[in-house]
């Protein structure tokens, strides 16, 4: 696993680290949309999320580590196929609410958790009109989708094993300047 290299690129205030270049676009274009769209939904997630983390090592497992403010990811979620930006930006917000739940001594996991972040996800989607996104966000939900992630020990423990190996420094991380 160490002899995986990966790209870091700062963008706003959210170090991007990532095992292919061709997703820093994604993100910048879905971070600007979202300044765009609602200024106060960027601060909160320029403020809340340091990292996030994609590898080509998992497909559409994500988790995210609250206390150290780091969203690991699969890859298929920035696949051009996959989610455009609009999505992207809503997943964001999602995310940095999980933090925000975390910080301000509530709990950030469980059902109870994952509605809160759905709600202020699912307003954001229906703020800018993007109904498919919102009826299969809807669709998601009901499926309770993080009872299935939870159930994932071989991403987790993937995850787990790349975070520690990130915060004693034993990856090989290009920074780009792109």
């Amino acid at each position: 696993m160490t002899n995986k290299k990966f790209y870091s690129k700062k963008i706003s205030n959210i170090l991007i680290i990532s095992s292919s270049m061709k997703y820093f676009k994604k993100i910048e274009d879905s971070l600007k949309f979202l300044k765009k769209e609602n200024d106060k939904s960027f601060y909160k997630v320029n403020k809340y999320l340091k990292i996030i983390f994609i590898t080509d090592k998992v497909k559409f497992f994500n988790e995210l580590f609250t206390k150290d403010r780091i969203w690991m990811t699969g890859y298929n979620i920035f696949n051009e196929k996959t989610y455009d930006f609009k999505y992207i930006a809503s997943l964001f917000l999602h995310e940095s609410h999980h933090i925000t739940q975390y910080l301000s001594g509530h709990k950030n996991t469980g059902t109870k958790a994952e509605k809160m972040a759905y709600l202020i996800q699912r307003r954001f989607l229906k703020k800018i009109k993007y109904n498919d996104a919102v009826k299969w966000l809807d669709d998601q939900y009901k499926d309770k989708w993080w009872k299935l992630m939870n159930k994932d020990e071989k991403n987790k423990n993937y995850f787990r094993k790349l975070l520690s190996l990130y915060k004693n420094k034993k990856l090989k991380i290009r920074n780009v300047k792109i």
